[in-house]
């Protein structure tokens, strides 16, 4: 096996005046790492890793005008259903993306109302339902999450505009982490989208859209 690659600690204070990202958290004795275990024989990539908030937050038409001010590009609409699944630890979900393409996530992060960093897989699926059939009846199902999201783009973070059935409105942030990103960029530019959109640090949300149903 691989020595595995843990989340780095964050600074204890980011000086940007927004609620600074956590450490790696425990998780059934074990921290969140984004590098899986390594087989010789089955070589594994290193999973993919965000620095992530979640808000929930009624008005999205002055989240709209508040991005494109900041300059923040739209990207487009989708409507998204996400099938949860029971797993040991994490988070595995099947997300059907309006109706005709799909794939598979298995994540791993904090419940946090800060930012916290995500570590996450994602595996096109060409036949969704045959998926989820094995799934359900292999892990067994948690329940089901339908919603309408809007994404726009603000250099590299994802900004999501949820209308989530049964929940309302939401907001989320995601800066991706890929290859030459800096986490103090990252930071800054979430700090810039926190500020501008105005989110309230009461609504923020820890956990995910299927624990706030209750699935």
């Amino acid at each position: 096996r691989g020595t595995p690659r843990r989340v780095p600690a964050w600074p204890k204070d980011t000086g940007l005046g927004v609620p600074r990202p956590v450490a790696p958290r425990t998780v059934e004795n074990r921290e969140v790492i984004c590098d899986p275990f390594l087989n010789e024989d089955l070589p594994m990539k290193p999973l993919q890793r965000n620095i992530e908030l979640k808000a929930r937050y009624g008005d999205l038409d002055s989240a709209r005008a508040a991005l494109q001010n900041l300059g923040a590009i739209f990207t487009r609409t989708m409507v998204q259903v996400d099938t949860y699944f029971r797993v040991s630890h994490g988070r595995l979900k099947l997300r059907e993306i309006d109706g005709h393409s799909a794939e598979l996530i298995g994540y791993d992060r904090p419940d946090s109302i800060e930012y916290r960093s995500s570590c996450y897989a994602v595996v096109p699926v060409p036949d969704p339902a045959a998926l989820k059939s094995v799934l359900i009846a292999a892990n067994g199902l948690r329940g089901e999450v339908r919603k309408t999201r809007d994404l726009w783009m603000y250099h590299n973070v994802r900004i999501h505009l949820d209308r989530v059935t049964g929940l309302g409105n939401f907001i989320e942030f995601e800066a991706v982490m890929s290859e030459g990103e800096e986490e103090e960029t990252s930071l800054r530019r979430l700090a810039e989208l926190h500020k501008a959109i105005g989110i309230p640090e009461a609504d923020h949300q820890a956990v995910s859209y299927s624990d706030l149903l209750g699935i």
